[in-house]
């Protein structure tokens, strides 16, 4: 079997007698650090590392070391898909497997002797899980919760690409591609806002990527706009806002027939008692942060406080900002009911987009 394990400084000298018995079980054995003993070390770093390889490599399994082995149970358990267990006896490794189907041991390097942690993780290694009934009923169940939280916890990061030119276009798209899922193309027309972009759909189309488009729309007709993309593949939502001159519920019907998911916009001086009815309807409401058109101004706060009112009255309601959005006021906006964020200075006049 292929085990990774990890230990600091409290549980390395465990560690390092444990690798020579596995290694003698003929297991195939990573240590993931720490490689040598530093007294000033931290668990979580090792938790982290072996709970992403065993997440990754399903038919693995992991050992994690510290002094108790309660710190670095609970780090590891913040991993998605990990089952930490603490192998305090090897009754308790037996129905960790049995019961619960761990895939990482945890064990006490200040309190195990090395005879007592070689029997606890035989048994853990040699154990199966029961796949009784009530024992898959459990993981479920557990499995479940993992999945509510995370869901109701995540926050999407989308880039926004007000591009110059074609060449500006490609090299924003190049930069953030291989970490995020969606991009936001933004669309202005000089005459919604007082600003023109490039967002030529007959270059976009030839320009391959592997991530999705998402249409910001800032323009006085969304739909004459919108015809003119109909050849770019990987557009999914299509947002546009409340204040064109046009009949919104016609536009969102429009944006649905085309297949494609629909935003609606909010500029921050619109009372937000506009979009009420239609939030039903779409299937996410942007938040404009400042003044639309022109890139790097400062969040208005007043717009935290319609975020808040929105999310009470629509507690599902995906809700996306866009415009001042930076890393010192990201956690406000997301503590505000944010669950996308929206950035363009914030990410391309970093350092490290």
């Amino acid at each position: 079997m292929k085990i990774y394990i990890g230990a600091d400084h409290a549980g390395f000298k465990l560690k390092e007698e444990l690798k020579k018995f596995l290694i003698s079980r003929k297991h195939t054995v990573i240590d993931v650090g720490a490689h040598k003993f530093d007294k000033n070390d931290d668990y979580p770093q090792y938790a982290a590392a072996v709970g992403q390889k065993v997440k990754n490599d399903k038919k693995s399994r992991g050992i994690l070391l510290c002094g108790n082995a309660e710190g670095i149970c609970i780090a590891a358990n913040k991993i998605s898909g990990i089952r930490a267990a603490i192998g305090y006896s090897e009754y308790a490794a037996i129905t960790s497997r049995t019961d619960d189907d761990a895939n990482i041991l945890c064990l006490a390097g200040r309190v195990l002797k090395p005879a007592q942690a070689k029997k606890i993780t035989a048994k853990f290694l040699s154990t199966p899980f029961s796949k009784t009934k009530r024992h898959e009923r459990r993981l479920r169940q557990v499995k479940k919760i993992a999945e509510n939280t995370a869901q109701k916890n995540k926050v999407q990061i989308v880039p926004a690409i007000l591009a110059k030119d074609a060449i500006d276009f490609a090299q924003k798209l190049r930069l953030v591609e291989s970490a995020v899922d969606m991009v936001q193309i933004d669309v202005m027309d000089k005459k919604f806002v007082r600003y023109a972009s490039w967002a030529d759909p007959e270059i976009i189309k030839t320009i391959p990527t592997p991530v999705d488009y998402e249409l910001h729309l800032m323009v006085a007709d969304p739909l004459a706009e919108l015809a003119k993309w109909k050849n770019v593949k990987n557009i999914k939502r299509v947002i546009f806002h409340i204040e064109v001159k046009k009949d919104a519920k016609k536009i969102v019907s429009a944006i649905k027939r085309r297949g494609f998911k629909t935003g609606i916009a909010i500029n921050p001086r619109t009372p937000l008692a506009k979009i009420e009815r239609l939030v039903p309807k779409v299937e996410l409401v942007l938040f404009l942060g400042v003044t639309p058109g022109r890139s790097g101004q400062k969040l208005q706060n007043k717009v935290l406080e319609k975020i808040r009112d929105l999310r009470k009255k629509f507690p599902k309601a995906i809700i996306s900002v866009d415009g001042g959005v930076n890393l010192k006021n990201a956690p406000e906006i997301i503590s505000a009911g944010a669950n996308v964020l929206i950035a363009e200075s914030a990410i391309y006049k970093s350092r490290n987009p």
